[in-house]
C-alpha cells in the first residue's frame, strides 16, 4: 500500500490521499482506515485519527497495528488511560510487537510508573537491541527512579546506535560516549 510508505517517509498528505482511494475501492478494508489514521496523526489531526482508527478496528478487530496507532494518537492527546489500554491491546494481539511495547512504555511512564515502563522497554530491547528510543527512554526512567548510572549507560548504548536525542543530552551534560 503506497499510503504507508509515504506515511513511512513523513509524507502524510500523500499518505492521506492515498488512503483515501484504497477506502474509495473498498470501503470495508480496514487497512486503508488505518494508514489514514495514521497519516492523521503525522498531521497532528488526532481525533479524526482516532475516528478512521476506530473505523479499522470495527473492520477487523484483530488489528494490533490500529490499536498501538490509536494508542498514540491518546497518547498525544494526553488521555494515558485509554493509550494503555490500547498498547496492552496491541501486545495481547501480538506477543511480539516491539512498538507496543516501547509506546506502552511510554505510556506508563508517562503515569510516573516508572518501573513498569523500564520492563516495557526491556521488552523491547529483548526484542529489537538495535531500537535505540527504547535505550533512550529507558534512561529517563531510570534516572527519574535516581539511577544515574544504568541511566547514563543506556543513554550512551542510544547514541552509539545513533539516536541524536540521546547524542545531544550526552554532549550537554559533557560526556563523551
Amino acid at each position: 500500500l503506497r499510503a504507508a510508505i509515504y506515511n513511512d517517509w513523513g509524507q502524510y498528505l500523500k499518505g492521506l490521499r492515498e488512503s483515501e482511494q484504497a477506502i474509495k475501492i473498498n470501503p470495508n478494508f480496514a487497512g486503508g482506515f488505518n494508514t489514514r489514521g495514521w497519516a492523521h496523526i503525522g498531521l497532528f489531526v488526532y481525533q479524526k485519527a482516532i475516528e478512521d482508527l476506530n473505523k479499522a478496528i470495527e473492520l477487523d478487530p484483530k488489528l494490533a497495528h490500529a490499536y498501538n496507532n490509536r494508542n498514540w494518537a491518546y497518547f498525544m492527546l494526553e488521555n494515558y488511560q485509554k493509550a494503555l489500554e490500547d498498547a496492552s491491546k496491541a501486545i495481547e494481539l501480538n506477543p511480539e510487537f516491539s512498538s507496543a511495547y516501547y509506546r506502552r512504555g511510554r505510556t506508563l511512564a508517562s503515569l510516573n510508573r516508572f518501573d513498569d515502563a523500564i520492563k516495557d522497554f526491556d521488552k523491547v530491547i529483548k526484542l529489537d537491541p538495535t531500537f535505540s528510543w527504547a535505550f533512550l527512554q529507558r534512561g529517563y526512567a531510570f534516572l527519574r527512579l535516581g539511577k544515574t548510572e544504568q541511566s547514563l549507560e543506556d543513554f550512551k548504548k542510544a547514541a552509539n546506535l545513533g539516536n541524536n536525542d540521546a547524542q545531544n543530552y550526552l554532549k550537554e551534560q559533557g560526556i563523551q560516549w
